[in-house]
């Protein structure tokens, strides 16, 4: 094994028989633990970071310190993340969130051979997860992902996650706020708390979480907000910095670089904003309300307002139309029902 002879390297076998690897330049340096499978893509890259002095970064991918014998499940899905330009193209979050999916699936199954990949197997898989379609879709879009990419290298003859079908996505999605929660929210958390800036912030930029927790002065000049967002394709959008959430900005206080900020004074994660936003929701007793809620609020107030599909595209960083028009033609269909019934009412009297 080639690996063996690079400078540098130690191993020693565990009390359960597994080998690990080190880095270590000299005895009296520290040890820097490598990834378990020598012949990975992922070994390679923490053996250069450590040999060029660099941080070695944890990896993305959930299958870097187990061996897997070859043609297996594990195998196959260390292979597609080290090779596939698709995976390794995405964003760290978005691979984060498929390898929660993955991890469960690998621990039970990751040793076994990928023929276990059926039709019907899949389609077992998909019923599991019934009560959570949102998930099972999620699921069902990796392997669909994972085998395509397999078939391309003649690893696999066809692609059966194509022969199941998704659960019917849900219209509505995220619950929007409502102006009666609004008010409930705000009578609950007092200006001048993170938890007051947070639902201000939502409800006054319409940005995505990702986007919100990393707001912060340097995104702000001349009373505008110009910020690239971090979902794909990466816009650039511009929005007007309101007055009454200058002044909650303001007085709110804090120690870090964003203006959202932990106990800790640390920027939030995105679950960690989750999970604190849900708590102070809860507190509320609005518990059906999310982040992602606040900028739906936002849409449909600037659509009920007549703003146009490009104008909402512009302001939202929406690539394509459909999801404008969702908030347009709802806004416009209010509107004709009431203008319909008070022609009646006008004809009546």
């Amino acid at each position: 094994m080639a690996t063996l002879k690079r400078k540098f390297l130690e191993h020693q076998k565990t009390r359960h028989g597994r080998m690990v690897w080190y880095f270590r330049r000299a005895k009296s340096t520290p040890r820097i633990r490598l990834p378990d499978n020598p012949d990975s893509a992922e070994f390679d890259a923490a053996y250069w970071a450590a040999l060029n002095g660099e941080t070695v970064k944890k990896s993305q991918t959930p299958t870097s310190s187990i061996y897997f014998r070859e043609n297996t499940f594990g195998w196959l899905v260390t292979r597609y993340q080290a090779e596939c330009i698709d995976w390794i193209k995405l964003h760290e979050s978005t691979k984060r969130a498929r390898n929660n999916i993955l991890k469960p699936m690998l621990r039970n199954h990751g040793q076994k051979p990928f023929t276990i990949l059926s039709e019907a197997t899949i389609s077992r898989a998909m019923l599991a997860r019934i009560n959570t379609p949102a998930q099972a879709n999620e699921f069902l879009q990796i392997l669909r992902n994972l085998l395509k990419w397999a078939k391309k290298q003649r690893i696999v003859a066809n692609n059966p996650a194509l022969e199941v079908a998704f659960y019917p996505k849900s219209k509505t999605g995220f619950k929007a706020w409502t102006i009666e929660a609004v008010e409930k929210y705000r009578a609950t958390h007092e200006i001048g708390t993170m938890a007051r800036l947070a639902i201000e912030m939502a409800l006054h930029t319409g940005l995505r979480r990702s986007d919100l927790i990393r707001l912060s002065p340097s995104h702000v000049k001349d009373g505008k907000i110009r910020i690239t967002l971090q979902k794909k394709p990466n816009p650039t959008v511009t929005l007007p910095m309101h007055a009454d959430l200058a002044g909650i900005i303001k007085i709110t206080p804090r120690n870090g670089l964003t203006y959202l900020e932990t106990k800790h004074h640390a920027p939030y994660t995105c679950p960690g904003f989750t999970n604190a936003f849900r708590e102070w929701a809860r507190m509320a007793a609005l518990t059906e309300f999310s982040p992602h809620g606040g900028r739906k609020h936002a849409a449909t107030l600037l659509a009920e307002a007549g703003a146009s599909t490009l104008q909402l595209m512009a302001a939202f960083g929406w690539s394509k139309a459909d999801m404008a028009e969702l908030y347009t033609k709802s806004a416009a269909r209010d509107k004709l029902s009431i203008d319909a019934w008070t022609l009646l009412e006008q004809k009546n009297n």
